[in-house]
């Protein structure tokens, strides 16, 4: 299977997303577009993420994710780019 489809009702729901860079602002431009509360950790967030909180578009808790941090979310992403060695 290449796709793995996926529909979830999230109006008013939260989505927990963590991590603060470019993987993080490609998935946060999908889920900003759905009637989600949406809910961003990340110790070292870009402008873009801090720009989106600011905007009241997202809440973002400055901070790694914590064992918890996602109860009660309808849907988590972790959002980071895995480095490899050398890299």
């Amino acid at each position: 299977m290449q796709h793995f489809p996926i529909f979830i009702a999230v109006q008013n729901r939260q989505i927990v997303l963590s991590g603060g860079g470019a993987a993080a602002v490609a998935k946060l431009r999908l889920l900003m577009k759905t009637d989600a509360k949406i809910v961003t950790f990340s110790a070292h967030p870009c402008d873009q993420i801090t720009r989106w909180a600011a905007q009241d578009r997202l809440h973002l808790v400055p901070r790694a994710l914590c064992a918890g941090d996602v109860t009660g979310a309808v849907l988590f992403y972790a959002a980071k780019i895995a480095k490899t060695e050398g890299v």
